[in-house]
């Protein structure tokens, strides 16, 4: 009897019978629209989370951004009713530069002093608070893809997965590398991601949503803020101070806003540059005509008990720059392999290249992560990669008599250019070939031109974009692993064989499908592997 009369209350949404009268309507709808906000979502929608070392993002398929934005600071990890921070005369402790970051990071590369179980409940968290009160959703109800970075400790990414699994009832999860989403998230299929992170910064060639190569360098944003942290204390012990002390928020906060690029060009000369500044110009940095050693800033430094104004010049803030990401106090012979400087990096990415699949990259470079954001930094390595490139060319051999070989042949080939060619109504002007006119004309000759063979930078929405265009095309990801059979073998049970495809092509036979007979006996971890 309850029962019906509960029914006649509130019946259900799929009851064809009409509710008695008089009553109030239902404020449910049906709608088939999906925007970003909505509460009228469509229960197939996926969602994307991207996972690093510092923040989590999150949102649903088909938006042009995450909806929450989440870090794993000491702030956002404090227990429920825990107000220390605002009690009067509370004072936050001072940690060592060096020891800066340790709290604010969700992973480090080097396993040996993680803590996984802390790992694992600093995810728990963070995925229940998306979904509780961002997503307003129930988790595990909608298939979920997961942006991690192309390299990951398996230590580490059987943590993330584990986790997952076992505390939310997810059918499978999709595993997407961050370099080939920022590529998609820029419109191309083939490019040179330069993603300056927190703790790293990696570049990776893609080609044809494959990666054919990445390097790496200890140069990161974390080596930024120590850097400008010293830089800062050695400059008031000079006005006068002799205790003087900054905490990471003030440091983090004047990186994020102070911290730019001198946007001269460079002249790389045996890992030195010497600044010329007629070369490039980039916005949001001072003005040609205003001396950037001449500009002051003033800014409020905090004190034991309130703050004091002081007084710092702006060249200073550009210092850190150039010493962390361009490698200017130190010539490149000096410097290990995990130690190049940014444009070194990007040109030594380039070169072991084949040479079409170079032509393209070359001419689709897309600057990712935190260091993407600071003024005059990418244009600054765009520049000194072209002079890298104009000095060295693509060969590996470097020495006097190879530079001295390979001026003689620029000097024969540009007189063999300046002869008049018969097959062409007017002579070609000095310096110029007829095999690369007539290429033009080929390439004049399409609808749409390729274009390739040039240094030239794009622009990228960012991985997690990326990632929801691909999610919203409805096709099965390559990575694609089930709930069962991770629990039953974790990553022993992957695959040992390796596609570095990890983005499926829609066709009936692509990457992103397998064969029924394959389908439920195996799965592989791409190149997680």
């Amino acid at each position: 009897m309850a029962s019906s009369i509960a029914s006649s209350v509130r019946p259900s949404l799929r009851q064809a019978a009409q509710p008695p009268s008089p009553h109030t309507p239902s404020r449910f709808a049906s709608s088939n629209l999906s925007s970003p906000g909505s509460g009228f979502r469509q229960e197939d929608d996926a969602v994307i989370i991207e996972l690093g070392s510092r923040y989590l993002r999150a949102g649903f398929e088909g938006e042009h951004s995450p909806q929450c934005i989440l870090t794993f600071g000491p702030e956002d990890s404090r227990r429920a009713g825990d107000y220390r921070g605002w009690a009067p005369g509370h004072r936050r402790k001072h940690f060592d530069i060096e020891e800066w970051g340790q709290q604010h990071e969700l992973w480090r590369m080097d396993m040996r002093d993680v803590d996984l179980g802390l790992v694992e409940d600093k995810i728990e968290r963070a995925i229940r608070d998306v979904y509780n009160e961002y997503l307003l959703t129930d988790a595990g109800s909608a298939r979920l893809m997961l942006v991690v970075p192309s390299i990951l400790p398996h230590p580490l990414l059987s943590t993330v997965l584990t986790t997952l699994f076992n505390r939310w009832k997810y059918a499978s999860i999709t595993l997407l590398p961050s370099p080939t989403m920022a590529a998609m998230g820029a419109g191309v299929r083939s490019a040179v991601v330069v993603d300056i992170g927190w703790s790293e910064t990696i570049v990776t060639a893609v080609y044809e949503y494959r990666e054919l190569r990445i390097n790496r360098s200890t140069r990161s944003m974390r080596s930024l803020l120590r850097e400008l942290a010293r830089t800062l204390i050695a400059h008031r012990q000079g006005q006068g101070d002799d205790a003087p002390r900054i905490e990471f928020e003030l440091a983090e906060e004047l990186m994020a806003r102070m911290v730019w690029c001198k946007h001269s060009g460079a002249t790389t000369d045996g890992g030195r540059n010497t600044l010329n500044r007629a070369e490039a110009q980039v916005d949001s940095t001072p003005s040609d005509t205003t001396d950037e050693r001449e500009m002051e800033i003033e800014i409020d430094w905090p004190t034991g008990v309130s703050s004091q104004i002081v007084t710092l010049p702006l060249a200073l803030f550009s210092q850190p720059v150039e010493k962390v990401f361009l490698a200017s106090d130190t010539a490149s012979n000096y410097l290990d392999d995990n130690e190049h400087s940014l444009p070194m990096l990007v040109y030594e990415t380039l070169q072991p290249l084949p040479p079409d699949a170079r032509a393209l990259c070359m001419s689709r470079i897309i600057f990712v992560g935190g260091g993407s954001k600071i003024p005059g930094l990418a244009p600054r390595t765009m520049f000194e990669v072209d002079l890298l490139v104009k000095k060295y060319g693509w060969s590996t051999i470097r020495g006097k008599r190879e530079d001295d070989r390979r001026d003689k042949l620029r000097e024969i080939g540009q007189g063999r250019a300046g002869k008049p060619d018969a097959r062409f109504q007017e002579p070609l002007p000095p310096g110029e070939d007829y095999i690369e006119e007539k290429l033009r004309k080929l390439q004049a000759k399409e609808a749409l031109p390729v274009v390739q063979g040039q240094l030239r930078r794009v622009e990228s929405l960012g991985a997690w974009a990326g990632a929801s265009l691909l999610a919203s095309m409805k096709v099965k990801g390559f990575v694609d692993i089930e709930r069962e059979r991770f629990l039953q073998h974790g990553l022993a049970g992957a695959r040992n064989n390796v596609d570095i495809s990890v983005v499926p092509q829609r066709t009936s036979s692509g990457p992103g499908f397998t064969k029924a007979g394959d389908e439920r006996k195996s799965w592989t971890l791409a190149g997680w592997a």
